[in-house]
């Protein structure tokens, strides 16, 4: 039992020896077959192998083990079901002979309910899991490189989910193309509508621009491709003006807007009009002593409509097809941050960003169901990490 690694590796050794000494009362297998430690604790420490490598494809191995077999089954995807908590719930719960010497019954193994999956998707949902299992082992490499400095794990995290690592591409999703034909549309209704004025795209982004490989379903878009800017209200009070709540710096806070105690302002009714954030809508940092600061975006989540100041930008998106959760996140990226930092003026200690020059930014888009998934699975991950 000794040769067999706990935990999720399923890494094994062996010796060589005849046949005839190696199959004697033992357990014997073949290259695919799928074992586990039946006994406790290894059974809990998930001790289990493919068998893969065999001198001859045939082995033998302490009794201890329970092995099984099947064509119709992919073993990797077998091995995940062994895996899974539900299983070692399951039997441990009942648990044959004395403490020390505790097994499973075969009874539990035999009665035990699995999900079979199509064999096709088998493979992609052990290529998911693998995926996953890979970003794991970097991040616990990460924390032994930098377990002083968090923010590079966290980093890591949102770029493995950015680039499409942490979720699998569904065909019912669609794609990011079907995408931005509908924002086309809802684009240009708008401006047949004249709520905005018709402007020139930027070009599409070329090959040669894309930062990385991203799925083939994704696509390399400019964030004004996807949302309208708009500067807040310079506006110090207007006389006779109505009193409406106005956004300030001082209420964006660790990492979220606090609409609690947001000031009013008396603003005329066409410059509130202009200048009106709505629940979903983004709030961009558009001027800043602190550099770090600048272009940070931050999610409006209030039913309450407000006007916002001249140091913010307001994003609208041209359709809500666009997770805002996800564009903010992936602002948070150093992708992101890395296009954004030289394009920041500094003019008597306030550092600023053009609309413009925001706009610009290239990020990976993907269809909107696959949006919401990569932000939760992120969201799973960072919620795992210490503070």
């Amino acid at each position: 039992m000794e040769r067999i690694e706990a935990g999720f590796s399923g890494g094994f050794s062996f010796e060589v020896l005849p046949w005839a000494e190696a199959s004697k009362n033992h357990s014997r297998f073949a290259d695919g077959d799928v074992a586990f430690a039946k006994i406790s604790p290894s059974f809990e420490n998930r001790k289990s192998f493919i068998a893969s490598g065999l001198p001859n494809g045939i082995g033998g191995g302490t009794t201890e083990l329970i092995v099984l077999r099947q064509k119709e089954m992919l073993p990797e995807y077998t091995r995940l079901l062994l895996l899974d908590q539900r299983f070692i719930d399951a039997g441990s719960a009942q648990f044959r002979g004395i403490v020390g010497q505790q097994r499973v019954k075969p009874t539990i193994v035999k009665a035990y309910l699995i999900p079979i999956a199509p064999f096709e998707e088998q493979k992609r949902i052990v290529a998911a899991v693998g995926a996953v299992f890979s970003i794991l082992d970097d991040i616990d490499s990460l924390q032994g490189l930098y377990s002083e400095n968090m923010q590079s794990i966290r980093n890591k995290i949102i770029e493995a989910g950015i680039r499409g690592k942490l979720t699998e591409q569904l065909p019912e999703d669609g794609t990011a193309v079907n995408l931005l034909e509908h924002i086309a549309e809802k684009r240009a209704a708008l401006q047949a509508a004249k709520v905005i004025r018709k402007t020139k795209p930027l070009p599409p982004v070329s090959e040669n621009e894309e930062p990385f490989r991203i799925p083939s379903s994704w696509k390399w878009v400019h964030l004004s491709d996807l949302y309208r800017f708009t500067n807040g209200t310079a506006s110090r009070g207007t006389e006779g003006g109505t009193p409406h709540p106005v956004l300030r710096l001082a209420d964006l806070t660790d990492g979220r807007i606090d609409t609690s105690d947001v000031r009013e302002l008396s603003l005329a009714d066409s410059e509130y009009a202009s200048h009106i954030i709505e629940r979903g809508d983004l709030v961009i940092i558009r001027v800043n002593g602190s550099r770090e600061k600048v272009a940070t975006i931050y999610q409006y989540l209030d039913d309450a409509e407000m006007s916002y100041c001249d140091h913010l930008f307001c994003g609208k998106s041209y359709s809500n097809r666009i997770s805002p959760r996800y564009i903010s996140l992936i602002c948070r990226s150093e992708l992101v941050r890395k296009q954004v930092d030289p394009l920041i003026k500094t003019t008597a200690g306030q550092n600023t960003i053009s609309q413009g020059n925001l706009g610009k930014t290239i990020i990976p888009l993907p269809p909107f169901a696959e949006q919401e998934r990569i932000v939760d699975r992120i969201d799973a991950f960072l919620s795992a990490l210490p503070e």
